[in-house]
């Protein structure tokens, strides 16, 4: 959990504000996840911050989040989820494996 809020502060000190799709264990009744796998969906604006700062395409950095914060972490952008609704699919994230519905929780970063 200490890891999700320290890449929660660092997305806030560099402006990247959007939406956070969290399932997984994270959100589960497992006493102490030892990762999350979330979807971050940055709001309106966020391409000209991320052209421009560095930390923040780190923030972003699929990689770099399973490294450092330790998260499975994918990112869209509203305009990228409204121009290409197929490709940019939230709705099969809250399935597993076998097709059944499972936890899911929205917070707004």
């Amino acid at each position: 959990m200490m890891r999700l809020l320290l890449w929660r502060d660092r997305a806030r000190e560099n402006q990247l504000t959007g939406r956070l799709l969290l399932d997984g264990s994270f959100i589960s009744t497992k006493e102490a996840p030892g990762d999350f796998d979330g979807i971050f969906i940055g709001a309106e604006g966020i391409e000209d911050i991320l052209a421009n700062n560095p930390e923040a395409q780190l923030l972003l950095n699929y990689l770099v989040c399973k490294e450092i914060y330790g998260g499975d972490l994918l990112f869209f952008s509203e305009a990228a989820l409204r121009k290409y609704p197929h490709f940019c699919r939230i709705d099969g994230f809250d399935y597993n494996k076998n097709q059944q519905p499972k936890g899911l929780v929205e917070l707004i970063v």
